[in-house]
């Protein structure tokens, strides 16, 4: 019998925050500055105002003409505390004072320093038992327990903005193995496997009674809903937990494996079966407490000079003093429901490794692998998603008087209780996943082996797998209600005043085909195609003098059908744009095409009817109840459909009417399986085993990665621009490192009875001076490639709408890319030219503005521009203790970083057309991306 107990305590020191300062608590800006250049920020009444006068806080005076009035710069760049909205004024008395001086203009970024201390801890514990029943039979028994408690953020008041983890997990395994004879034996286990993965918000409410920015959460509670500033060139950290109520994920899995052992000639076989069935409760209650926008536009100057399509509020206007009027730019919230899913996976095989020489063994096998398609409770989920098919009655074509295709339905079959469910539970079982694998080892030489092999496996992903692609939360939330306003062009906030403005509710909306239009629904398909591995290896293994033993392989991989988001749905064909808008760098606003205009005016108007789209008036109350803009009305206009101005607003993108489903936005397909990659490696491991004290491994692998997809997270997945395009996704891939180098070692020191030296004594010498051992790890790799984009005047970042990728720059071949990571961490460059004595990052002049309606040629990534290189070494020192033949204990000091090496963050620009394009966004700051020195000490006892 083992057991072994172990708890873990780990203060987590926050990092500086940026808050604002008493002065701009109480609306003085006159000492605002840009950090980077130091010019002045200029706050600016809303121009917004002079239109709709309800967005003016409660006692707020302004006049409509001369100084003050909207559109002009607040007299001494002071806003006056009677246009303090009163939601705003709730909160500003627990912002906490900056404990850095302020000194110099600029220097209230990272201002303060939180004294908040957050504490995780850990406590993990487990106990095996190896028991033989009878000289043929015998009991392997585990079971182990985990709790991980991680609370977060930079303060304990209500404008934390981190929630905190609870994570307890357990496991249970009994095996039991038979020798049924000498040449065959059978061996049984099941695996029982929990976690919950639970976070919570625990700021304490706001201000009872005093603040009502948003209606209750679906359970009761008040929470502050997340407050976040945005746009200018110096902001404070947001606020609250963006949107975060609680998170529940829990997690159950069983694993049963029955393996017969024959052994028969000269062959050795193991067959039989795997089976798996995993279960997840979610339920992410993730944006039930709501999130506010608070943007610098607001406030900017209206007449601001830009650069590359940036509106007004890049270098003027503040998202804080946008906060202190109370004028939202945007809002949003939904509620979450309990989602429960499971699926099953079952896999007999047989392997044969067979003697057909002394010195040749050949190893052959095949695998069939039954990944069956999740299933969903649909008596207690609602999924629904976006299909392709179904006609949407709320969007009537004014070319054909017939409803759109494409709108949401329900997993499930039809029936009277789900009328327009898809008609099918589940996505197609695919019978035909067998798994054949080959390999050989042949002796050479006594000391020295050949071997390779082959295999072809199946991977969990496509219709099997639900985790990755957050099924519970992309499809499962949907029927529980969303509210959201986005910000509108022209300076005028999205949501409006919060004061009097709750951020309401969100009603539970009826199953239609177009409940979810204009939103970004998730589409599930039906047939998916599940991923696989072609892997194929060949190398030598030579024992060497002194117990060591080096390894030499290649390896060669080949994945298919894995995540990705290369095909986007929504994408605007890139043909049509460019026929219709100008190509290249003198189009630098969107708005310069009439695909970036209002649909309404008069050259979208021209364009829509080009296009053979047909007229349509909506009278004054005319829109569907529930529109997003009910109050539309006007007409005769050219239009996709026939309530596109009830769903868009007058002032909606001309682009939206183009759309291949012009009645939704962004819709993302997660369990598209267009991805691929490739993986080339040339791998070497030198191994001392044993010996003298002395163990050590060094392991080093040269490799190309080569994809087109970034996550196996569907969801997160950012390649994807050009669906006619595809092609143009393959490149280096994100987590590609060229060199990887690992030493691990430990050598327990001579000392001691036993040992070489101080051999002389008993208990008392060896407690002394016996049992010291030192080890280390150190890690030597590349740095991963990094991806340029250029977002600057182009509409969501991409001339196709909405597509995953950002666009990338035009792409200039003279000149070297320069990288320089120790220059810019230690001597960073602030402005162009760079001064004497500074670098930047590197060459910012590889890459240029293609145009706001043109795909820059750029690839995603490239081999010779990457992040720096990692380098680390860990060194421990443990010393045993010994208090009979049945009790023992060890203490261990631990070093991780012990040469306190400073690896350069992400703190580079990389979006070409930014003022700080290629160069650190925070000079001044240490811009460290890894963990400085850390030592810990432990004691274990072992009995």
């Amino acid at each position: 019998m083992f057991f072994s107990i172990d708890k873990y305590r780990f203060g987590l020191g926050q990092s500086p925050v940026t808050l604002p300062t008493p002065a701009e608590v109480g609306g003085d800006f006159s000492a605002l500055v840009n950090p980077s250049t130091g010019t002045p920020i200029p706050i600016f009444v809303p121009i917004a105002w002079a239109s709709s006068p309800s967005l003016i806080p409660s006692g707020c005076v302004v006049p409509s003409t001369g100084p003050g009035s909207p559109g002009t710069q607040w007299t001494g760049n002071k806003i006056p505390t009677s246009c303090f909205s009163a939601n705003s004024k709730a909160l500003l008395g627990l912002i906490p004072k900056p404990t850095v001086p302020f000194s110099t203009p600029g220097s209230e970024r990272l201002n303060f320093s939180p004294s908040y201390v957050p504490v995780q801890t850990d406590k993990d514990w487990m106990f095996n038992i190896d028991h033989n029943l009878t000289t043929k039979q015998a009991l392997h028994f585990l079971y182990w327990r985990q709790y991980h408690y991680l609370p977060a953020g930079w303060t304990t008041s209500t404008l934390n903005n981190q929630t905190w983890n609870y994570e307890p997990a357990y496991g249970l395994e009994p095996r039991y193995s038979y020798a049924i004879s000498p040449s065959l034996v059978m061996t049984a286990g099941v695996l029982w496997v929990h976690q919950n993965n639970d976070f919570y918000q625990t700021a304490p409410p706001p201000p009872s009674g005093s603040f009502n920015a948003t209606q209750p959460g679906p359970y009761g509670g008040s929470f502050l809903p997340g407050i976040n500033f945005g746009g200018g060139p110096w902001e404070p950290i947001s606020w609250g937990t963006g949107g975060w109520q609680y998170s529940i994920n829990h997690k159950y899995g069983i694993s049963i494996m029955n393996n017969w052992l024959w052994q028969h000639g000269k062959h050795t076989i193991n067959f039989g079966v795997d089976i798996r069935k995993t279960w997840q409760r979610d339920y992410e209650c993730q944006q039930c407490a709501g999130n506010f926008s608070f943007d610098s536009e607001t406030t900017a100057d209206p007449n601001e000079p830009t650069t590359f399509g940036t509106s007004p509020g890049t270098n003027t206007g503040n998202g804080f003093a946008s906060f202190l009027l109370g004028n939202a730019d945007s809002a949003n919230r939904q509620f979450a429901g309990d989602t429960r899913l499971s699926n099953t996976y079952v896999a007999p095989y047989f392997q044969d490794d067979t003697k057909i020489t002394p010195k040749f063994t050949l190893n052959w096998g095949a695998r069939w692998d039954l990944a069956f398609p999740f299933t969903n409770d649909n008596k207690y989920n609602q999924l629904s998603f976006f299909d392709a098919s179904v006609p949407n009655t709320s969007a009537i074509s004014t070319k054909t008087g017939q409803p759109l295709l494409g709108g949401m339905t329900e997993l499930g079959t039809t029936s009277s209780k789900c009328t327009l469910c898809v008609g099918w539970s589940h996505m197609d079982m695919i019978w035909t996943h067998f798994s054949p694998r080959a390999g050989f080892t042949y002796q050479l030489t006594p000391k020295t082996v050949v071997l390779g092999g082959l295999s072809w496996y199946w991977l969990d992903t496509g219709a099997f797998e639900y985790g990755v692609n957050k099924t519970a939360v992309n499809y499962g939330n949907n029927l529980l209600g969303t509210v959201g306003f986005d910000a509108l062009p022209n300076q005028v906030p999205g949501y409006g005043q919060w004061d009097g403005n709750p951020l309401v509710a969100p009603s539970a909306p009826p199953l239609t085909p177009g409940f979810l239009d204009t939103q970004f629904p998730h589409q599930m398909v039906r047939h998916v195609k599940q991923g696989y591995d072609e892997l194929f290896t060949v190398g030598i293994q030579r024992e060497l003098p002194w117990n060591m033993f080096l390894s030499v392989s290649g390896v060669h991989t080949h994945d298919l059908h894995l995540p990705s988001a290369v095909n986007p749905t929504n994408a605007l064909n890139y043909s049509f744009v460019q026929n219709t808008c100008t190509q290249g760098p003198s189009e630098v606003f969107y708005q310069q095409c009439v695909l970036g205009q209002a649909w309404t005016s008069a050259a979208a108007q021209t364009l829509y009817q080009s296009a053979g789209f047909g007229q349509t008036t909506i009278a004054p109350g005319g829109c569907p109840a529930g529109s997003p803009f009910s109050g539309f009305s006007g007409g005769p206009y050219y239009a996709p459909y026939a309530n596109f101005g009830c769903d868009y607003g007058g002032n909606g993108l001309a682009l939206r009417g183009f759309l291949p489903f012009p009645m939704f936005r962004g819709i993302r397909n997660n369990f598209e399986t267009n991805g691929a990659d490739k993986y080339n490696a040339l791998q070497m491991s030198f191994q001392k085993r044993t010996g003298s004290g002395l163990t050590f491994l060094v392991s080093y692998t040269l490799s190309r990665y080569l994809s087109n997809t970034n996550s196996g997270f569907s969801t997160f997945n950012t390649k994807g621009l050009n669906p006619a395009n595809q092609a143009a996704e393959w490149s280096v891939g994100n987590s590609d490192q060229t060199h990887v180098l690992t030493m691990a070692g430990s050598y327990e020191l001579p000392l001691g009875p036993g040992g070489k030296f101080l051999n002389k004594g008993g208990t008392l010498m060896r407690n002394v001076a016996g049992g010291w051992k030192l080890s280390m790890v150190n890690w030597y790799w590349s740095g991963t490639p990094f991806n340029i984009t250029s977002c600057n005047g182009t509409f969501n970042c991409t001339p196709l709408a909405y597509t995953p990728q950002g666009n990338p720059p035009n792409f200039v071949s003279a000149g070297g890319f320069d990288v320089n990571w120790s220059a810019a961490n230690y001597h960073p460059c602030t402005s162009m030219p760079c001064a004497a004595g500074t670098f930047a990052a590197f060459n910012p002049n590889k890459f240029t503005f293609p145009g706001a309606w043109t795909i820059g040629n750029a690839a995603p990534l490239y081999n010779d521009l990457r992040f720096p290189p990692y380098f680390d070494e860990d060194m421990s020192l443990s010393k045993k203790f010994f208090f009979g033949e049945r009790y023992s204990g060890e203490l261990g000091i631990e070093f991780f970083n012990v040469f306190n090496r400073m690896l350069p963050g992400a703190c580079v620009d990389t979006n070409v057309g930014d003022s700080n394009f290629g160069l650190n966004t925070q000079p001044g700051v240490p811009c460290q991306g890894n963990g400085p020195r850390v030592g810990q000490a432990s004691f274990k006892l072992n009995f």
